[in-house]
């Protein structure tokens, strides 16, 4: 019989980042409450967005052409409020390729097709709190 408002919420969400830190986040259906689906959008933001590590992939560069049967792909993460990026995820076309504890993996190239694909890798701070970061590069193996 309770009324849902934006504070309840806000104690919801963050009762649930505690019981099942490693949850990417929550989805909210409308129920014709434009102003509780705006301080959903916000809160989400604040629990889920703002507290993630800023990350970006530094190897290999924005369209990169690959011609070498391995590359070693590096990241650079910074976890906010001094928590530590403990865990990336490395992915090649979002097929998980590997896990590491260190911002850098060695990719075989030797099985991916000649052509586009795109590079991602996420990375997870100590309270799980993820972000991700993607580049477009370019297989050329001379074969």
């Amino acid at each position: 019989g309770e009324r849902l408002t934006a504070e309840l919420l806000d104690g919801q969400i963050a009762r649930v980042r505690e019981i099942a830190p490693e949850m990417p986040g929550m989805a909210f259906y409308g129920n014709g409450d434009n102003a509780l689906a705006t301080a959903a959008d916000q809160l989400n933001y604040k629990h889920f967005v703002a507290p993630a590590p800023d990350v970006s992939l530094t190897v290999p560069a924005f369209q990169a052409v690959l011609t070498t049967p391995h590359l070693t792909l590096r990241a650079r993460a910074v976890g906010k409020d001094d928590r530590a990026v403990v865990r990336y995820r490395w992915f090649v076309d979002n097929r998980l390729m590997a896990e590491s504890s260190t911002p850098s993996w060695v990719w075989d190239l030797r099985g991916e097709a000649d052509g586009p694909h795109s590079v991602t890798v996420h990375a997870v701070d100590a309270a799980w709190n993820r972000a991700a970061t993607q580049v477009p590069v370019t297989v050329a193996l001379a074969r």
